[in-house]
């Protein structure tokens, strides 16, 4: 997280949350690299999704712009944690889907491999509203909440393959409002030269839980 918090720290919450959210299109790549998975023409899109948004959230590609810097330490801070995220769900998602579904090894590998990608979706669309809609981050919190504790609670009732990242994408989707909204809080209430500590606090502990 300490890359996370240099690129608050450099070009703000918003772009460093944006970049942070890139980590989708390298968890594809490391599944491909790593376990010798098949990329799929679904996955390579959400690749392109996820490069284009980049190139709309920045201004320009000027390595002395502090908005640029700062993609770049959110981006290499998604890098980092798609490394921790394909191991984790790797053995927790795939062992999941394994004993729920009744997959072999390598589908279970596969459906974890998709699992995360839909996270990752989820958070880039519901981070996506917050940046569009002027919603105040409490009531951004209290729905987002009630969405994620809908797609936890699924998860418990999946029985077929597709419902399995259908219920992570929900859950994903309702916490991308929360995130943004606890940040966006924590720096309202402290003074303009704090809130970079404020919003990287916010993160590590987010990513504690």
């Amino acid at each position: 997280w300490w890359s996370f918090f240099i690129a608050v720290k450099v070009s703000g919450v918003a772009v460093a949350t944006l970049g942070f959210a890139s980590f989708p299109a390298f968890t594809v790549l490391l599944e491909g690299l790593l376990f010798r998975e098949r990329v799929r023409p679904s996955e390579w899109g959400v690749v392109a999704l996820v490069s284009l948004g980049l190139v709309l959230v920045t201004p320009n590609f000027d390595l002395g712009s502090d908005a640029t810097l700062g993609l770049a330490w959110a981006v290499f801070s998604g890098l980092l944690f798609a490394m921790v995220s394909v191991t984790i769900a790797q053995v927790t998602v795939g062992f999941f889907a394994i004993d729920r579904l009744g997959l072999d090894a390598a589908a279970g590998a596969r459906m974890a491999g998709i699992a995360l990608t839909a996270v990752g979706v989820g958070l880039i669309l519901a981070q996506a509203l917050v940046m569009r809609l002027e919603v105040h981050p409490r009531r951004w919190i209290v729905l987002g909440a009630l969405i994620s504790g809908i797609g936890f609670a699924s998860v418990a009732g999946v029985q077929q393959a597709w419902q399995l990242p259908a219920a992570y994408a929900l859950a994903a989707f309702g916490m991308g409002f929360v995130f943004p909204s606890f940040q966006a809080l924590a720096a309202d209430a402290v003074e303009a030269h704090e809130q970079g500590a404020a919003a990287g606090t916010v993160a590590a502990a987010t990513a504690a839980f």
